[in-house]
């Protein structure tokens, strides 16, 4: 009987006492997003030192006088390049996720108190489609179609129908 009345008392305060949480940008999805990206970028930037080293050992073990070493000073200059654009990513990542966590920390003890669901169900949908736009092709040529020699591929300019696919037939002028 008195266990019962134990196991009960503590299941109600289990149930009834809720916190908030100490760290609450750890279920954050866009504060994870970043935390990702720091550590691709930051993989990016061991991967390019490597690189870096190795062609650099290769230039001093190079004749001074050999056609190859144009080619490897370029190597070298394009490795440096993404060199410094990675350690630059990080660092950028590394300072909107500061940001973000603080935010977080600014914002949460509102949902808190109006007991919504946190983080917001809509967030999450939200940073993965900002994500993929970021990612998408910027080139036109990639969503538009190609046009032929007439217009568009594949529409029949005089009667401003589809054309079957991969047809190269052109309107014949008419008389």
């Amino acid at each position: 009987m008195l266990s019962r009345f134990l196991l009960s008392l503590i299941l109600v305060l289990m149930v009834a006492c809720q916190k908030p949480l100490e760290a609450p940008e750890l279920v954050d999805p866009v504060y994870l997003g970043l935390k990702g990206q720091i550590k691709e970028f930051e993989s990016s930037v061991k991967e390019e030192e490597a690189l870096l080293t190795d062609l650099e050992a290769q230039l001093s073990a190079l004749e001074p006088q050999s056609n190859l070493r144009g080619k490897l000073l370029e190597k070298i200059s394009v490795s440096r390049t993404r060199l410094l654009r990675s350690q630059q990513m990080v660092k950028y990542f590394m300072i909107r996720a500061r940001s973000r966590k603080i935010y977080v920390h600014k914002i949460y003890p509102k949902y808190f108190e109006s007991a919504t669901p946190w983080p917001d169900p809509t967030l999450k949908s939200q940073y993965e489609t900002h994500k993929r736009l970021l990612a998408s092709p910027r080139q036109w040529d990639s969503r538009v179609p190609k046009l032929n020699q007439s217009g568009l591929a594949g529409v029949d300019e005089r009667k401003g129908e589809s054309a079957p696919a991969g047809s190269t037939e052109q309107p014949k002028a008419e008389q």
